[in-house]
């Protein structure tokens, strides 16, 4: 039984109550919940005096003194205790054992919590007990037995208002599941814990940005597990960045160990370094774990710099951390770490020593990926020794494992060894295609130090027909790369190979300068596209320090500037208004000393979406190289012949496809959209008939219509739909850093830019960038908009060079940007870019079909979310349908939210429960100076007045919210921590807001 179910009501005093109610104090200040907790040890009743010690016992847990929360807990008799209370204590001391490492004490503590909680019963205290299981098994190794628990714990606190528990339940249950590859899974409950913690006050609290860091890193390991390298460096700074404002140094030499690990996988081998040095003075001697990761990684950073004494020194340290710990995966690193190192020194006895001790240890704790790259290391071992069966054997079980990860940086390593094996085993052919798929995967990824092995393998292969020059290459790419890192054992390997090449081949007259096979197979193999051939034909030109400049014609007879190397910008539009007015004028006498050439020009009619002419301007061009750069733009003209046939046979495809296009219910659903009016269905065809195309489209419409909706819908329907989409608001952003933002910052770049930012368009790479309100992008940043849109190139602020990106642009307004254009507040020619396909999306009130629909599913979240059964009446379905909404979808969803919040349980909504009134916004003027000013005075200072009109739009927004915080914080643009603060500065109760 419960204790406060056996008391009388009047024998529950007020101080009862409030221990009652002190409960989660997690948002709190915790020393100041302890004071409060011990000024009530007054009170002489022993279960309460229980509970007390209880809560203060998790105080002192949290704030990390486990001595002082034991001794609290050594207090309490547990004998005779009610058992919600004696559940509690049971709970506390499991928990405490966990964090002090005794695992089994801890799951045997907790099963008994979780049994008495279950027959009170008590709903938060059985989740949390299955979370502390969940995590003792997790210490254990045990990642089955830990999912499980910790997957009845998530779901089981995820029903409670237990945030704290709940999302630490989430962080131990992502990390789990990162373990056991189950990246999906991991991925949303990481999300759930994200969304809780950032829509509460806690989130604000030292807990919450500890446990929403721990998420960020789980969500950083997944994007690096998925190739997806320059985001998980992005989530890891994110992460640190929560960890900081904690000033827990344990914390903080986490996070700089985690983006160390990233930077040494991309090849910053000295920022890595500074890294690891910086988390290794941070971590005190007790902090085992986090100390062994920091060393192993160093001791690998060292090893392949060919420092194998430093290496051997941090491993000896981290063999006695992990040889102390209970950990079985931090002995299976260490055991992987020491088989490099012997691998590197070419001890290839030891190293598969080591390499067979970790996979024994990997498919013990039941990590799959990590016995994949063991056996890969082991097969990469045999091949060393010659023992060509035994590779096969670990390779072929490591490959099998990969087919199930679904892993591209696995599928990467399989890629190369198997393109090793392959080439011991005498079939070139097959070896050379896997090591170049290898090579372009790990350069993909940026992962220098593993692109500079494969060069190597392939620069090295053994085998009759393999092209001198080729190998001459790889190995000189391999040596550039060596260099940049400084590993010193592979430079002089390279360098020597090198030397015995050409002792093997004497240098031809496709070895010398000028003549380059390879940089030829470039050119023809890059049809995808006009743009792409052009860009590739510019980066051969310009590999032979001869300036060039592409231009594009389009069937409206502007010019577009493709690329340009070797050439300032001033240059380029300089070259591009002359050759704007030769290409009028062609009749005209020209000045031959600037030429321009032809690359390309379409017969007959040409679309609107590819280029109707190509024109190529050079520079001074060397005579000795003069011949091979005009064969170069010939052959160049052949590829775009080809890239315009491509792009023929693909619009006739898409053309026969786009003509079979049915918009049923089942469409509407899969994009994403919520109603049953034919200017939905006319929208959801249109996105269908350009779903294989990357078109900038530009999405119009009043706000609140959806315009979000539909640029999401759009990426869900495209090629690029498992990339990301990336949303950015060009009105939320102040003007000084809107440039920062969307194009990225390099570390130094400005004051406050301590570290290399990759900006929004960066960050969409290979997937959709969404530009939402981009009527107010300001005018000195739309000239830098348009390069991008046209080169599809961005310079981040402070870089020396401009990046290529792959980002297809989605824009939307609410503005009209013709008639902004014509009031020269908006540049034309970037109208235009943008304006390349148009979507208007209608007002509410002229699709009212989709208002019974989507006012069904704006009910059926509210219920969900205030937990109630609610319904709507018929005649209150007709009266929101005959509604003009002008606030469109947005104040539809807000109005059901306030009246569901408002609603008692199991209520049928009829007509009345809904404000139909005329917006307070479209209040004359003078009537809302009377009801924010006293008397209609306005006041003559500038921040009392301000002050007045704020208290006035936060108690307004509230109301219409029906006192939801949240909603309130989203429509006044500002964070709930934020809105809670000034409800405080100004007065405003919430439930006194609300009742008006």
């Amino acid at each position: 039984m419960r204790y406060f179910d056996l008391q009388p009501a009047d024998d529950l005093s007020a101080l009862g109550r409030i221990t009652q109610d002190i409960g989660d104090v997690s948002g709190r200040d915790p020393l100041a919940a302890l004071k409060e907790l011990e000024d009530l040890l007054s009170i002489s009743l022993p279960p309460l005096d229980a509970l007390r010690r209880c809560q203060i016992a998790e105080q002192w847990e949290v704030l990390g003194n486990y001595s002082a929360a034991e001794q609290r807990l050594a207090e309490i008799e547990l004998d005779g205790l009610p058992d919600d209370i004696k559940a509690q204590a049971l709970l506390r001391r499991a928990s405490l054992c966990r964090w002090t490492n005794d695992a089994p004490q801890a799951i045997h503590l907790a099963k008994q919590a979780l049994e008495l909680a279950r027959q009170v019963p008590d709903d938060e205290c059985a989740g949390e007990a299955a979370a502390v299981i969940g995590y003792a098994y997790w210490l254990l190794d045990e990642y089955e037995m830990a999912y499980d628990a910790l997957r009845q714990a998530v779901e089981t606190l995820g029903q409670t208002k237990n945030l704290r528990a709940f999302a630490q339940a989430c962080w131990s249950l992502t990390f789990v599941c990162n373990l056991l590859g189950r990246t999906s899974e991991a991925q949303e409950v990481s999300e759930r814990g994200i969304v809780a913690l950032t829509n509460s006050p806690k989130g604000d609290t030292t807990f919450g940005q500890t446990i929403l860091g721990h998420l960020r890193a789980s969500q950083a390991v997944i994007a690096f597990e998925c190739g997806n390298v320059e985001i998980a460096l992005m989530i890891h700074e994110r992460a640190l960045d929560h960890w900081m404002s904690t000033n827990d140094p344990r914390l903080l030499a986490n996070g700089y160990r985690n983006v160390a690990e990233i930077h040494f996988a991309i090849g910053n081998w000295d920022q890595a370094e500074a890294l690891l040095e910086q988390a290794a003075y941070l971590i005190s001697e007790s902090d085992s774990t986090i100390r062994c990761s920091t060393l192993i990684t160093m001791s690998r950073l060292a090893a392949r710099r060919g420092k194998f004494s430093d290496a051997r020194l941090a491993l000896a340290d981290a063999n006695m951390l992990a040889s102390q710990s209970s950990s079985q995966s931090l002995v299976a690193e260490y055991h992987d770490a020491l088989g490099e190192t012997n691998f590197l020194e070419q001890n290839y006895a030891d190293a598969e020593h080591n390499f067979s001790a970790a996979r024994d240890l990997f498919i013990k704790t039941n990590q799959p990926s990590r016995v994949a790259y063991a056996n890969l290391r082991l097969a990469e071992t045999r091949l060393a020794q010659g023992d060509v069966v035994g590779a096969q054997g670990f390779y072929d079980v490591a490959r099998d494992l990969a087919a199930r990860a679904s892993n591209l940086l696995l599928e990467a390593h399989v890629e190369r060894i198997g393109g090793k094996l392959a080439l011991a085993q005498q079939d070139t052919t097959t070896g050379l295609s896997s090591l170049m798929r290898s090579a372009s995967c790990f350069e993909s990824l940026n992962f220098a130090w593993q692109v500079a092995l494969t060069y190597f393998d392939a620069g090295t292969a053994p085998g009759e027909g393999i092209p001198a020059a080729h190998q001459r290459e790889w190995l000189e790419t391999a040596l550039s790369i060596f260099r940049h890192l400084g590993t010193a054992p592979h430079l002089m390997a390279t360098e020597a190979a090198l030397v015995e090449l050409s002792r093997r081949t004497p240098v031809t007259l496709q070895d010398l300068p000028g003549i380059n096979t390879n940089q030829v197979e470039r050119l023809t193999a890059a049809t995808a596209s006009a743009e792409t051939a052009a860009r590739e034909l510019a980066a051969i030109i310009d590999s032979y320090k001869v300036a060039v400049a592409i231009f594009a014609e389009n069937v409206e007879g502007d010019l577009l500037t493709i690329t340009s190397r070797g050439l300032e910008n001033e240059t380029v539009q300089d070259l591009a208004a002359l050759l704007r007015r030769r290409i009028g004028n062609p009749d005209a006498l020209h000045n031959e000393t600037i030429r321009f050439d032809c690359l390309w020009r379409a017969e007959g009619q040409v679309s609107r979406h590819r280029p109707r002419s190509l024109w190529i301007h050079l520079g001074r061009i060397k005579p000795d190289i003069e011949p091979l750069i005009h064969s170069l733009v010939q052959l160049a003209g052949v590829v775009l012949e080809l890239c315009h046939l491509r792009a023929v046979v693909e619009e006739l495809s898409a053309a026969q496809r786009v003509s079979e296009v049915r918009v049923d219910d089942a469409l509407l659903a899969e994009l994403g959209f919520v109603g049953a009016s034919s200017a939905l269905r006319d929208i959801a065809e249109r996105i269908v008939r350009i779903r294989d195309s990357s078109v900038t489209v530009l999405i119009t419409g009043e706000s609140g219509t959806g315009k979000e909706v539909v640029a999401r819908a759009i990426h869900r329907a495209s090629a690029r739909r498992h990339k990301p989409f990336v949303a950015f608001n060009c009105a939320a952003v102040p003007a000084e850093l809107m440039e920062s933002q969307l194009f990225g910052h390099k570390k130094g770049a400005f004051t406050g830019a301590d570290k290399d930012a990759l900006g929004v368009i960066r960050a969409a790479d290979g997937g959709t960038l969404f530009l939402d309100e981009i009527g107010e992008l300001p005018l000195p940043l739309q000239p830098k908009l348009l390069r991008f849109l046209q080169e599809r190139e961005v310079h981040p602020v402070g870089a020396d060079r401009a990046l290529t990106v792959d980002v297809r642009v989605i824009a939307a307004t609410n503005r009209d940007l013709a008639r902004e254009v014509a009031a020269r507040n908006f540049r034309e020619d970037l109208f235009h870019r943008l304006n390349v396909l148009n979507l208007n999306l209608p007002p509410l009130r002229e699709r009212r079909a989709d208002i019974p629909v989507l006012a069904q599913a704006f009910l059926q979240e509210a219920v969900e979310r205030n937990h109630k059964t609610v319904t709507l009446s018929e005649a209150a379905l007709t009266a929101l349908t005959l509604h003009d909404w002008p606030g469109n979808a947005r104040q539809l969803q807000n109005e059901i939210e306030r009246v569901v919040a408002l609603a008692d349980d199991q209520t049928l909504l009829t007509p009345s429960a809904f404000d139909f009134t005329v917006d307070d916004l479209n209040r004359p003027a003078e009537h809302v100076t009377d009801v924010i000013f006293p008397d209609g005075q306005v006041p003559p200072k500038l921040a009392d007045a301000v002050a007045l009109l704020e208290r006035y739009l936060i108690a307004e927004s509230l109301k219409r919210h029906g006192g939801n915080v949240t909603r309130a914080a989203q429509e006044l643009g500002i964070s709930r921590p934020s809105l809670y603060a000034k409800c405080k500065t100004y007065g405003i109760t919430i439930s006194k807001a609300v009742g008006g």
